[in-house]
């Protein structure tokens, strides 16, 4: 009874921030507009479905509603409220039947590794890819040349908001041992943070490995880091042993969640 109860509020606050992006006649601050933030609610939508309602039952409304079917923004958004509605009534008339017996609540899942961190350690190790395609440019354009940190954290902040909305570039870290450090990005919804390194001569395994540590005790005082994704881009291959700092770092450190990605 207490999972269903609590898949209804979620339910109930995702129709309520569908009827929000509908009723807004202006673009928001970041610049995307109606249409764009209606079409980032359904991907939610849909993974939420997936994950604690049914995904044949999420599927089969898709394809016989959505993906067949042409509707302006008001009315795609009247059909996902006639289904949420319907799914909302399964939920609480057979809890048992309807909902997955693995079902989560949001709260829970946001303490949990979630498909947000998959989908950044994917694009991390693709990272090196998107940046040789930028530095070939035709009709004599300059390249995007990635010479140090700064430009690869300018290329990523573009990158992650294939996904996310809410990406912030330079969000100041708690102090630890009488230091203060800036984070690269926070991703206040997902909880996540990212930091950017990358070597030249005088920044190599070792001192990489110094700087990392101290990150990690610092974003574990930090109120919205749950998990810290550490971004080691080395295309000119100057670490020594970049699978050590990988194993060394990449795991649980008390409460907070490290992955470590080094991409050549």
């Amino acid at each position: 009874m207490e999972t269903s109860e609590a898949l209804v509020r979620e339910l109930d606050k995702l129709v309520s921030e569908l009827d929000e992006i509908i009723s807004a006649t202006t673009t928001v601050a970041a610049g995307a507009t109606v249409n764009d933030r209606l079409e980032f609610w359904n991907r939610r939508v849909v993974e939420w479905l997936r994950d604690n309602v049914s995904s044949n039952a999420v599927g089969e409304f898709l394809n016989k509603n959505l993906r067949t079917r042409t509707y302006n923004t008001e009315g795609r958004a009247d059909v996902w409220r006639a289904y949420l509605h319907t799914v909302r009534l399964e939920i609480i008339r057979h809890p048992g039947t309807f909902v997955r017996p693995k079902a989560v609540s949001m709260q829970q899942h946001a303490a949990q590794p979630s498909n947000d961190l998959k989908w950044i350690e994917d694009l991390l190790h693709r990272f090196p890819a998107v940046a040789a395609v930028l530095r070939e440019r035709h009709a004599g354009r300059p390249p995007l040349a990635l010479k140090d940190e700064y430009d690869v954290q300018y290329l990523l902040n573009a990158l992650l908001r294939i996904r996310f909305d809410d990406v912030r570039p330079e969000d100041v870290a708690p102090t630890y041992a009488g230091g203060s450090s800036r984070m690269d990005f926070i991703l206040k919804a997902a909880r996540i943070a990212l930091e950017v390194k990358m070597p030249n001569p005088k920044l190599r395994d070792g001192k990489i490995g110094e700087q990392l540590l101290i990150d990690i005790a610092r974003y574990q005082k930090h109120p919205d880091c749950r998990t810290l994704v550490c971004f080691v881009y080395d295309p000119n291959s100057l670490l020594k042993n970049p699978a050590g700092l990988v194993h060394d770092l990449g795991k649980k450190h008390g409460e907070l969640l490290v992955s470590v990605v080094v991409a050549p």
